[in-house]
């Protein structure tokens, strides 16, 4: 999928309509249209787009891995497993995959006035804040005078212990994932650990909230993390309330180039979750992301199954809000 915005001058009901024909190719690939039928299912190419994409959306229930996890202890992305059928058909999987975009590194087409590595869980704190720095950097070479705005975005969700194998390999002794993200960028961006910190403090850990401003030599060149408080108590933040969180901090206008960092696999997914702000703010949303490494625990094809599952159920979100446009 090409996870790139639709100009920003265009009208909203046309770049709705650029989007889904976008969506609509996606869904007609032959790489999407392959796994359907390698698991049992039949293609529905004569069909109108809305039933197709409500058809597939109760399909790829059969990829969703993690709720074979009943356990909520081991209940995470890095806990999937390959059964028997997707090991045998590990190859024909991958291959769709790679097609379907969730394995090659992507790049930018427009140069952000944002730079935003996502939080997560593992190394992610770490490898986003390293991809970013390396785009940061491309851009610097090309325009020394161009203001950039690197942003980390995270919860305060705690460190699974079950995640410290990962974490205290560049962030020892981090309490939650904001911690881990911040030493990630001081890594990235040789920082020299100097900053100011604002936090809101509550009892309930899902309403707490940091923005920290690094002490930035770089020229041109701010760099802030911030841990969003969740929009509901009963729940930590999720990546939609960050971003809200970074719209509201930072009075996104129209025509701003916001660029997201995360890892390649959750690209097409991330993208349609954050697309309808973008259409709505009538500014511009793209999403890029480094290969998985083969020493990651996502990198088995039952991760990139579930991945694609929830791009899919982002579309029929998207559908669903758009549907009458």
């Amino acid at each position: 999928m090409k996870c790139v915005c639709p100009d920003s001058n265009l009208e909203k009901h046309e770049r709705i309509r650029e989007i889904f024909r976008n969506i609509e190719e996606w869904i007609q690939s032959d790489a999407l249209q392959s796994l359907v039928r390698l698991f049992g299912g039949e293609k529905m190419e004569t069909a109108p787009l809305k039933a197709q994409i409500q058809w597939l959306n109760n399909f790829v229930e059969i990829w969703d891995y993690r709720s074979r996890n009943q356990n909520t202890d081991v209940n995470e992305r890095w806990n999937v497993f390959d059964d028997e059928f997707v090991l045998k058909h590990k190859d024909e999987i991958m291959n769709c995959a790679t097609k379907l975009g969730l394995v090659q590194e992507t790049t930018a087409v427009r140069i952000p006035d944002y730079i935003i590595p996502l939080g997560g869980a593992r190394y992610s704190n770490l490898d986003r804040p390293m991809y970013a720095g390396n785009i940061y950097h491309k851009i610097r070479n090309a325009n020394k005078d161009q203001e950039i705005n690197i942003v980390a975005l995270a919860g305060s969700r705690p460190i699974n212990e079950k995640e410290r194998v990962a974490t205290d390999t560049y962030a020892p002794g981090a309490v939650t994932e904001f911690d881990a993200i911040c030493r990630g960028l001081e890594e990235a961006f040789h920082l020299n650990g100097k900053y100011r910190q604002d936090d809101k403090h509550d009892e309930n850990i899902n309403l707490c909230s940091s923005v920290r401003t690094y002490e930035c030599e770089l020229p041109h060149t701010n760099i802030i993390a911030l841990a969003a408080p969740s929009t509901e108590p009963s729940r930590r933040a999720n990546s939609r309330d960050t971003f809200e969180y970074f719209l509201d901090y930072y009075h996104i206008k129209k025509g701003d180039n916001l660029l997201l960092v995360t890892s390649q696999i959750y690209v097409p997914y991330q993208w349609l979750k954050f697309i309808d702000l973008a259409l709505e703010g009538a500014f511009h949303v793209e999403c890029v992301g480094y290969s998985m490494r083969e020493k990651e625990a996502l990198a088995k094809p039952s991760n990139f199954l579930q991945e694609i599952k929830g791009t899919v159920n982002a579309i029929a979100m998207l559908m669903k809000k758009y549907e009458n446009v």
